[in-house]
């Protein structure tokens, strides 16, 4: 089911399936990815409580998580709805316990401020013991300009050395270099065949989508997290900036998710939010 949220401004759809922006419209213009091509039918995934293709390793058993986790392809209950906030939580049942060993709750709220998506993830960890999970984004924009005519400028100057994976899409110690600074130029050759740009720890806290010839397009704001990853689905006009608090792991890593510092720990019944901002020109 879809929900809408607007200011005047902005409007925004978010679906209960997954909890995911399906559509943001500003200034008459769409700004998600529609699947315009056929190539990718997603639209702004949530990623929890992996992401991307990783092992949880509990007491020495893998418990064979999806990829990206289960939360995207989780339905959402509505907590609240207001004109222009809109909150959406999943707590952990039968299904999930199999996979993933910790009760929990996601609580991800919605809010529009001017030109900006407020976005607040919230996770608690109902259980007596300490649990550990991962958390991120998969938000899609469309582009006004092929994909090689745009860029991404950092806040802060960054180290454009991207980590590579191998055909199960786990890293692996192979790194392509693209140089320095804080302008990243997308490369569009290298974004085909499913290859995704993987900026690991990065230093910035902000970063604008702008064509080359410096017209904004995003805005992205996000604090606590260090991994930015960029993707496309073949042939599209559009690009994914992903912001993620863990990366794949490697296909041979055997920890356990306790010991494992791709992972947020949390204690019985603490609450975690990680916040992020985007705004839309």
């Amino acid at each position: 089911m879809l929900y809408e949220i607007s200011n005047g401004i902005l409007s925004v759809k978010i679906n209960d399936l997954g909890a995911e922006i399906s559509s943001v419209v500003y200034n008459g213009v769409e700004r998600v990815w529609q699947n315009d091509n056929g190539s990718w039918s997603g639209k702004s995934p949530v990623l929890f409580p992996v992401c991307g293709n990783r092992k949880v390793i509990v007491d020495g058993v893998d418990r064979k998580i999806p990829f990206h986790g289960f939360a995207r392809r989780s339905v959402f209950k509505c907590e609240s709805a207001k004109s222009d906030v809109l909150t959406f939580s999943l707590r952990y049942n039968e299904d999930t316990l199999k996979v993933y060993p910790y009760k929990f709750e996601l609580k991800i709220t919605y809010a529009l401020k001017e030109n900006a998506v407020v976005i607040t993830n919230a996770v608690t960890d109902l259980d007596e013991k300490p649990m550990y999970f991962a958390l991120g984004r998969h938000d899609s924009f469309n582009l006004p300009v092929p994909v090689g005519e745009c860029a991404l400028i950092f806040d802060k100057d960054e180290v454009f050395s991207s980590q590579q994976t191998d055909e199960t899409a786990r890293l692996i110690d192979s790194f392509v270099d693209f140089g320095s600074g804080r302008k990243f130029v997308l490369p569009e050759s290298f974004l085909t065949n499913g290859n995704t740009v993987i900026f690991g720890g990065v230093n910035s806290d902000r970063v604008f989508l702008k064509t080359v010839d410096n017209e904004p397009i995003a805005e992205l704001f996000f604090e606590n997290v260090r991994n930015v990853l960029i993707w496309r689905p073949e042939g599209a006009k559009m690009v994914c900036v992903e912001l993620w608090s863990a990366l794949p792991d490697n296909s041979g890593d055997n920890n356990e998710v306790s010991t494992d510092t791709g992972f947020i720990r949390l204690e019985a019944k603490e609450t975690k939010a990680i916040s992020l901002e985007i705004k839309y020109y």
